[in-house]
């Protein structure tokens, strides 16, 4: 109804269609950035509280940020004119016609083809079976790149000590 209560979130603008348009989260994304997006503050001018404001709410600026820009596209299509934006064409990668298939291969020989891959490690995973896939021994998991998350995420916290520096500056 028009007398709902607005209140921004992640979970309640994700799938909202007025949320390019709503002001209750304009609102929140002016505080949570502090203020004018003309303006933005410098990364490193920002407070541990409002660098903690704006990681935890990544997901709801991002959503906002791409339900404008989709909102923009569709003013424009319809031909809309807004100040400093216009509409192009995507930037794509050339792929192969019909023709390809016949023409690259009489020309390159086996050389059109490139080497057999394995299928998925789900897709294998599936064909041999759960237990006997995981007794076979032949993945790895890497280790991944250190990435900021809420303090109740699940993952431990990655703490450094000083053995994990080449050198330390005097």
């Amino acid at each position: 109804t028009d007398d709902a209560p607005l209140n921004p979130s992640n979970d309640a603008c994700q799938w909202c269609p007025a949320a390019p348009t709503c002001p209750a989260l304009h609102s929140h994304a002016m505080e949570m950035v502090g203020g004018d997006f003309a303006s933005l503050p410098a990364v490193e001018d920002l407070t541990p509280e409002q660098i903690a404001t704006v990681v935890l709410n990544k997901k709801l600026l991002t959503n906002f940020l791409g339900k404008i820009e989709g909102h923009a596209a569709t003013l424009l299509e319809a031909g809309g004119v807004i100040p400093g934006i216009k509409l192009v064409e995507s930037v794509t990668r050339r792929t192969y016609n019909s023709n390809a298939i016949e023409v690259i291969p009489k020309l390159l020989g086996d050389a059109a083809y490139k080497p057999q891959d394995l299928i998925t490690r789900g897709a294998a995973e599936k064909l041999i079976g759960k237990a006997k896939f995981a007794e076979l021994d032949v993945t790895v998991k890497p280790k991944g790149k250190p990435t900021v998350a809420p303090e109740n995420d699940r993952r431990p916290a990655i703490t450094k000590t000083v053995e994990d520096f080449d050198t330390l500056n005097d």
